[in-house]
């Protein structure tokens, strides 16, 4: 490939498997300094859009390629393949309390350190002084620094909020003026913040915690003076939306039909929100993805994951319907999940797969970063 244009070199690179570019890495010094470049690893994915993937996570950790479900008349089904770490120990139970792209942060069921690995790359760091109880936590990345933060906030709001940089290796603790009492064991990212449900005395209300300016700003709710006395309430994302389930068995007499599932189409608008689906009094489910772009839907409940095929009406979905007014208007499959191998697993979640790396470049400076921002400037840097 030596008598390739530079150009065309890095733009073949860059457009290559996350699994094909590993081993790439081992062809040449200058063919490795640049795939494990943090600015490759922007333009990789954002060229590729990133392979979306599931994680299985319980006794072990197992990835599936979501394009590779298989689905007939009779059932689905799809292959898993596991993945370890050298700190991964067999007597011990797997718990992941936050993901972004392909980072997830991963401790064991005695809580006692933490991990943030990259499964496609097999990357890990062990992130310092981690402290799991009385707290929530989340990931996420900052695209204006170029930087993935371990966020933790604690119960107790005079104990601040600890914020870890994986480029700095550091941590900075700041002030928590945001009261509440969060609702997830770990928050969830969307346009570089994490997203968490707060309760108290007065409205429940969804606080994003800026990463770049490290301090809260609230997000509206479909509804107004939402009560946490009278629903409960779920919140993910689903192909780039945020969404929210309100569940509980007032939600019919109060707000409608039905334990309601909504997406906010345009981010941080209130106007924006709509009720895309609807579940059953007696659903627990959590939305993973859409398939291929279609309105074909993958739902997890617990160990089990299900694909609902919607027939009827692609704008409004009914899961499970139980009483008389609710029309059934759609298919559920079993996704039957192979290579297992007998281990169970209790969660699942999406993630991106990309060349993201846990073991940043210390001293990888915003100049660095800035003179880099262009396929340009990578290519004349490798060469």
């Amino acid at each position: 490939m030596s008598t390739l244009p530079r150009e065309l070199v890095v733009n073949i690179l860059s457009r290559q498997p996350v699994k094909s570019l590993c081993r790439f890495r081992c062809v040449s010094k200058p063919w490795l300094a640049l795939i494990t470049h943090p600015q490759f690893a922007k333009l990789h994915l954002s060229q590729t859009r990133g392979g979306q993937r599931l994680f299985l996570i319980g006794e072990s950790l197992y990835y599936v390629d979501i394009e590779n479900i298989s689905i007939n008349a009779d059932n689905a089904n799809v292959a898993a393949t596991k993945v370890v770490f050298p700190w991964m120990e067999s007597e011990t139970e797997l718990v992941c309390i936050g993901s972004y792209n392909s980072l997830l942060c991963i401790t064991t069921d005695e809580y006692a350190d933490l991990f943030v690995c990259n499964p496609s790359t097999r990357e890990c760091k062990q992130i310092p002084d981690f402290d799991y109880y009385d707290a929530s936590h989340g990931i996420g990345y900052a695209e204006s620094i170029d930087d993935y933060k371990y966020v933790r906030i604690y119960a107790d709001a005079k104990k601040g909020i600890d914020v870890y940089s994986l480029r700095k290796d550091s941590w900075t603790n700041v002030q928590n003026d945001f009261r509440g009492k969060y609702t997830l064991v770990w928050g969830v990212t969307l346009n570089g913040a994490i997203h968490w449900m707060f309760t108290g005395n007065g409205p429940t209300v969804i606080g994003a915690f800026d990463l770049v300016e490290e301090k809260f700003k609230t997000l509206p709710l479909p509804y107004d003076n939402l009560k946490s006395n009278y629903f409960s309430y779920k919140i993910g994302v689903v192909n780039d939306h945020l969404f929210l389930i309100i569940q509980k068995s007032c939600v019919r007499k109060v707000y409608g039909p039905g334990n309601q599932f909504w997406i906010m189409k345009d981010y941080g608008v209130k106007a924006s929100w709509t009720r895309s689906l609807k579940l059953s009094l007696r659903s627990s489910y959590k939305p993973l993805c859409y398939l291929n772009n279609t309105e074909t839907l993958l739902i997890s409940q617990y160990n089990i994951m299900k694909i609902f095929f919607n027939q009827k009406d692609p704008k409004y979905l009914n899961i499970d319907a139980v009483d008389e007014d609710d029309e059934f208007k759609g298919e559920f499959k079993t996704l039957k999940v192979d290579g297992i191998d007998g281990d169970h697993w209790t969660s699942v979640y999406t993630y991106v797969e990309s060349l993201a790396s846990p073991n940043y470049k210390n001293n990888f400076t915003a100049e660095e970063f800035l003179d880099l921002s262009t396929e340009n400037a990578l290519r004349e840097y490798w060469f």
